[in-house]
């Protein structure tokens, strides 16, 4: 994003939640869920703002531009929530929670260690996907196997998207 795009920034305490905002959230909002929601620029807001790990807050001289603060994201977790719970166990793991390329990668992990070393000595990836294949073959396999041992849970994802909402109201310019 130019600099001259950027209308601020928006920083959550948990990395699992950057990961959300930056793997699923912002894209619902532009080519997803939201979509077609009106007014028809309310994403525009939400898009260009950096995003990053920080205390829970939005710092914009822009509040104008925001045309809508109130979405209702645990709507997503029927559709999407596996890959939601990928996603900020990943970034609970210690995954990059802006890395869109390696956290895309977290969806298509085998279920267990055993399955994702079974995947490396065959070469029999669950995906074809040539740059997300690219990805996962790219995880480091300390990273791999702390995704293993951490344990996000569907309390954890519903209590980082309630931390999403709470930070997005700050913006609302009414």
């Amino acid at each position: 994003m130019m600099k001259e795009d950027c209308y601020g920034t928006m920083t959550f305490p948990s990395p699992s939640a950057v990961a959300l905002w930056t793997n699923e959230l912002s894209g619902q909002l532009s080519d997803g869920m939201w979509e077609n929601a009106r007014p028809l620029d309310h994403w525009k807001f939400w898009c260009r703002l950096y995003v990053g790990v920080g205390p829970a807050k939005i710092v914009t001289e822009n509040r104008h531009a925001c045309r809508k603060s109130s979405y209702n994201f645990n709507a997503l977790i029927e559709l999407v929530g596996d890959r939601m719970l990928a996603t900020g166990r990943f970034a609970k793991a210690g995954a990059d929670p802006t890395d869109r390329q390696m956290l895309h990668a977290a969806e298509y992990l085998p279920e267990t260690l055993e399955g994702y070393r079974e995947c490396l000595t065959t070469d029999k990836w669950p995906v074809s996907f040539p740059d997300t294949l690219a990805a996962l073959k790219a995880i480091p396999l300390d990273l791999v196997i702390a995704y293993y041992e951490t344990e996000y849970t569907l309390k954890d994802l519903k209590a980082d998207l309630k931390l999403i909402k709470s930070v997005m109201k700050q913006a609302d310019p009414r």
